[in-house]
């Protein structure tokens, strides 16, 4: 009997041990996938789209109560209840092809935020191509979860290289503070953006501008500081031009001007327009300065 409660009172030592073992190696090996993932996150930062995005647009419309319009009579009398707001063309927002130019009240002022921002960059208007779409007017390539016909959604034409880069950037960095979901499309290629309503308001559009304000102020403290550098650099050799350029003479007894431009091969005018004379008169003991050339 007493061999037989110490075995079994090992084997249960044992079983103990190795659950714990199991449990500790599992959660080591979890933690490290997941410092994997965060990595791989973090170094493939971009504007794919994935069924995660399309979920988080999702819920947040759902979260925001916003329906989702499935004709063109619900989209109307929307319009007319006040729930979308007119996109109207501006200097820095132009609309290309939109069946209906209304959006969510937040989403408007958004693409009116962005549209400024982007024509001080690239100096030409932000084209929109899509805005709010009922279920019943959706492509045949768009998705059934859509946040389109909720009205929180925009398609934006794809700009050349330079402003499509910093479009990029910024729809990224956008998306980083929670404002957005961005997607680059292929088919047709676009900018596919979704406002987050609960997250986005007038303070935080307030605290975008305060930080681009901060950061065009530091660029031209900074050009400032380098163009009055570079001002000062040419000053300094221009005055050392003028420097080598002339020579100085003093004047001697029988000098005059048209002798001191024979001896220096120089014509009388230029001696005259350097030392700012009316006349040929000079006086003994005068100092000039005698031009290299002219």
């Amino acid at each position: 009997m007493k061999l037989s409660t110490q075995k079994l009172s090992f084997c249960l030592f044992r079983l103990r041990v190795i659950s714990l073992l199991t449990i500790v190696l599992g959660l080591t090996i979890m933690g490290g996938l997941d410092q994997l993932h965060a990595k791989r996150g973090k170094a493939s930062a971009s504007l794919r789209g994935s069924s995660r995005s399309v979920d988080r647009q999702v819920i947040a419309a759902r979260r925001s109560g916003l329906k989702r319009y499935k004709s063109r009579q619900q989209v109307l009398r929307a319009i007319r209840k006040g729930h979308l707001k007119r996109v109207r063309p501006k200097h820095y927002l132009q609309l290309s092809n939109v069946s209906y130019p209304y959006a969510h009240p937040k989403l408007h002022s958004l693409l009116n935020r962005l549209g400024r921002l982007y024509y001080k960059h690239c100096r030409s208007p932000l084209v929109i191509t899509s805005l709010t779409r009922p279920i019943n007017e959706q492509p045949r390539n768009g998705s059934k979860r859509s946040v389109h016909p909720a009205g929180i959604a925009a398609d934006l034409r794809v700009p050349p290289y330079a402003c499509r880069k910093w479009l990029r950037n910024t729809l990224l960095s956008w998306e980083t503070q929670g404002f957005i979901e961005a997607t680059r499309e292929k088919r047709p290629p676009h900018f596919h953006i979704v406002i987050i309503p609960h997250r986005l308001n007038t303070t935080r559009l307030a605290q975008l501008k305060a930080t681009q304000q901060q950061g065009r102020k530091k660029r031209s403290k900074s050009s400032r500081y380098t163009k009055n550098k570079h001002a000062n650099r040419y000053a300094k050799r221009r005055g050392q031009k003028t420097s080598r350029m002339t020579k100085t003479y003093r004047v001697r007894r029988g000098d005059s001007i048209w002798r001191l431009s024979r001896r220096w091969h120089v014509s009388e005018k230029a001696i005259k327009r350097i030392n700012g004379l009316k006349s040929s008169h000079i006086e003994l003991g005068q100092v000039l300065k005698i031009p290299n050339h002219g």
